[in-house]
């Protein structure tokens, strides 16, 4: 069992004064990668959709609060990108290399996304069988967009490569399973 920790820096050199934090776990356990994120600080300022009691694959969950996972085969310049919504929504993408060829990508088997609310924290976990991207070992990104109830937008990952924020970037791959 391979597992990283990880935790998510915001984009903004002055993001909302809410105590906010992003940590979180990749594991991988087999032919299983486990993802899990956990948002700590004033979720009342924020922009967190209630769980779905019919939680479905959906389009342009990044537009909103979510988490994000990329997972990259080692030595390929494809990689998929993994969306996941405090709703329980869900979406995978294929990307053919950086930013090129993205289309909606099935997964080996149906993706759940566990949401728990505490007071003061979000969580969020999902697995998805490694079967899906290839065999070997990956590279991966993790990252989130946090939308507040006054529409402004942070960006956080683990890392922010460029002037502006990117986590397709490659140099965002940072964790290795």
């Amino acid at each position: 069992m391979n597992v990283a920790h990880f935790k998510l820096h915001p984009f903004s050199i002055a993001p909302r004064d809410a105590g906010m934090s992003i940590e979180g776990t990749v594991q991988r356990d087999g032919g299983t990668l486990h993802l899990a994120y956990r948002l700590q600080g004033r979720l009342d300022i924020l922009a967190i959709p209630p769980i779905s009691p019919h939680p479905q694959r959906r389009h342009e969950l990044w537009k909103e609060t979510c988490f994000e996972g990329f997972i990259q085969p080692a030595g390929s310049s494809a990689y998929w990108e993994l969306n996941l919504s405090p709703a329980g929504h869900w979406n995978l993408y294929r990307f053919d290399g950086y930013r090129q060829g993205m289309r909606e990508a099935t997964p080996a088997t149906e993706l759940s996304v566990t949401v728990r609310k505490v007071e003061g924290a979000l969580a969020l976990s999902t697995k998805v069988d490694l079967e899906t991207f290839g065999s070997g070992d990956f590279k991966i990104g993790v990252s989130a967009v946090i939308r507040a109830q006054d529409g402004r937008i942070e960006y956080w990952a683990l890392v922010h490569p460029l002037t502006k924020p990117d986590f397709h970037h490659p140099l965002s791959f940072l964790l290795q399973v």
